[in-house]
């Protein structure tokens, strides 16, 4: 018999054996698990499933309500954050409009320098004209 023989037979008898052991133990628990629980084994059992349900809902109210008031902080806080916003509204809006104002005041001035200087040259470049027309042609 050769090496490889001898390993596939080994592996065959230890795969058996796990194939046993394992079933055995599966029969344990099952058989484990058929076998009447005591009335006050399942009374204690009740017992401490009703404190741990008890617990999970004071943790689940307690997390509600941290998230509840938290939910109505954030709504304060968006509340308040609108009302800063309509108030910024109506500030920019206001400066816009003074702002407007003094364009439209400042275009109105230089509107008025404007055409006081184009009258001003108009009428010098009018008087030098004359002058030098009086200079090279005199009258008379």
């Amino acid at each position: 018999m050769d090496i490889a023989s001898l390993m596939v037979a080994l592996a065959g008898v230890l795969a058996s054996g796990l194939g046993i052991v394992f079933e055995r133990l599966a029969k344990r628990r099952v058989d484990a698990s058929l076998k009447p629980v005591p009335l006050d084994q399942r009374v204690q059992q009740l017992g401490r499933s009703m404190r741990e349900s008890a617990r999970l809902i004071e943790q689940v109210t307690a997390e509600l309500e941290a998230r509840s008031a938290s939910a109505q902080r954030l709504k304060e806080e968006a509340e308040s954050a609108q009302v800063l916003a309509k108030l910024q509204e109506k500030e920019r809006k206001a400066v816009a409009d003074l702002v407007k104002a003094e364009i439209e005041g400042q275009r109105r001035r230089t509107l008025r320098d404007g055409l006081i200087a184009n009258a001003f040259f108009f009428v010098g470049g009018g008087l030098v004209t004359l002058a030098v027309a009086l200079f090279v042609h005199p009258i008379g």
